[in-house]
């Protein structure tokens, strides 16, 4: 099992992510280029949720049962 600790850069690289996609977003908010920059910004949202779920995940192990337990 691993310590929170060694979740860190898996939740930097999602931040470092969110950070380059919300950068990339601003920069084609134009007219005639808005989709884009939308979906940019929900890819940046996404990177957010996933360094979320990882890091709910190293702080809340549990162990995983089967049916019944």
């Amino acid at each position: 099992m691993k310590s929170p600790e060694e979740f860190m850069p898996s939740i930097e690289a999602c931040l470092q992510n969110t950070e380059k996609l919300i950068t990339t977003a601003k920069a084609s908010a134009v007219p005639g280029s808005y989709h884009i920059a939308f979906h940019l910004a929900t890819m940046a949202l996404e990177e957010i949720g996933k360094s979320s779920m990882i890091f709910i995940d190293a702080i809340d192990r549990k162990p995983v049962g089967g049916v019944g337990e």
